[in-house]
Parts: structure tokens; C-alpha cells; sequence
């Protein structure tokens, strides 16, 4: 689902490099992002589609957003041909019954 959470509180003067920190990390791993240049297929987190106004008011995009921490995928874009946009499958599995709270 989600990216980790970090083994750190957010604080007001390192929110920024917390954040950023936090957003690379998502870019490193398949379970966030994938770009296959090859393939012109570019998967992105759910989390891309269901929060896609606040990419595009940060970036134009969300895809936009993504080639920032990217830089096949900035290249991809430079030349004027985005690739193909998938939905990585979100995983609820921390919702799931079994790790529900014992009442």
C-alpha cells in the first residue's frame, strides 16, 4: 500500500528534507513506481490517481511529478513522447481482518 513509515518523527525544521527523503524512496521501488523505457510503460502507486490534483497543481502532472525522481523518465518526457501510464495495484492488507485490533 503505502510507503513505511519512517523510525523518526516529522518535525518543523526537517519536514522538508523529511519529505523529500520520503518521496525518492517511493521513486526506488517497484512497489510505487516503475518505468519501463523500453516498454514505454510507466507504473505509478495508486496514490498517483487518487491525489492526481495535487501533482498536477505541484507539477502539471503526476507523471511530471515522477520525472523529477527519475531521470529516464524526465528524458522520456523531454523528447516529447510520454509513455503509458498503469496503475500499480494498492495493497489494503493491513486492513485485512486478521489485523484488526481485538476488541
Amino acid at each position: 500500500g503505502r510507503p513505511p513509515l519512517r523510525n523518526e518523527a516529522f518535525s518543523g525544521d526537517q519536514l522538508q528534507r523529511q519529505s523529500e527523503d520520503q518521496t525518492d524512496y517511493v521513486h526506488r521501488h517497484k512497489t510505487w513506481f516503475d518505468f519501463d523505457g523500453a516498454a514505454d510503460q510507466l507504473g505509478l502507486t495508486q496514490l498517483y490517481n487518487w491525489y492526481g490534483d495535487d501533482f498536477v497543481q505541484v507539477s502539471g502532472s503526476g507523471v511530471s511529478f515522477a520525472a523529477n525522481y527519475s531521470g529516464a523518465l524526465r528524458k522520456k518526457l523531454e523528447r516529447g513522447s510520454p509513455p503509458a501510464v498503469r496503475w500499480i495495484p494498492y495493497s489494503w492488507q493491513l486492513n485485512v481482518l486478521p489485523n484488526r485490533i481485538p476488541r
